[in-house]
């Protein structure tokens, strides 16, 4: 809708490429892993994410996106 000038702007992760839309960072979001009490996750201070590839998650589609490409590498 931005591109085709119907809103003034919009709120979206930052896009691989684009030449025809400028994109201006407002927060830094950190990932998070949410475990239940007990899990061995819980134990690490940082969590690779080649130690997530092997589990099940839930997480918004930015998220399950961002989190095959990174388990995928």
């Amino acid at each position: 809708m931005v591109r085709e000038e119907r809103a003034d702007f919009g709120l979206s992760v930052a896009p691989n490429h684009t030449e025809d839309l400028e994109f201006t960072p407002i927060l830094d979001d950190h990932n998070v892993v949410v475990c239940p009490l007990g899990h061995p996750l819980l134990l690490l201070e940082q969590v690779p994410w080649r130690r997530l590839s092997a589990s099940p998650f839930l997480g918004g589609s930015s998220v399950v996106g961002h989190a095959a490409k990174q388990c995928s590498t």
